[in-house]
């Protein structure tokens, strides 16, 4: 995660390094970087004091789970979200980023991903 702040703030894109914004909360207008898993559980108001993503007016970047163990749980994480509130779930990481999009946000994923083609 560092590292994808430091070459963000490098890129001369502003970011605040905070989970996500609180409701009722001055904040300047610098972009957020979230992860996807985070991001569901603020769509879907599971967490009580966040502010809704609509109210955030500048761009979200959404962090795509990596196509490791790891982001394979963080997949069944996302999915049971959804599931729990009567959402589609994903069956793949394309069609995470293709949400991501779809909803207008930039998503971020691993120059792994990339390269191997799993992500276009």
């Amino acid at each position: 995660m560092n590292r994808l702040v430091r070459s963000l703030l490098a890129k001369r894109i502003e970011v605040m390094i905070e989970p996500w914004p609180r409701k009722d909360r001055e904040y300047p207008p610098v972009n957020w970087v979230v992860r996807e898993v985070l991001y569901q559980r603020i769509r879907l108001g599971l967490k009580s004091d966040a502010a809704p993503v609509e109210s955030v007016k500048t761009k979200i970047y959404r962090i795509v789970p990596a196509d490791n163990p790891l982001g394979q749980q963080e997949l069944r994480d996302i999915n049971k979200i959804r599931s729990d509130h009567g959402e589609a779930t994903f069956t793949s990481f394309q069609e995470i980023v293709d949400a991501v999009r779809n909803d207008g946000h930039t998503p971020m994923v691993r120059a792994s991903q990339l390269k191997s083609g799993a992500i276009t």
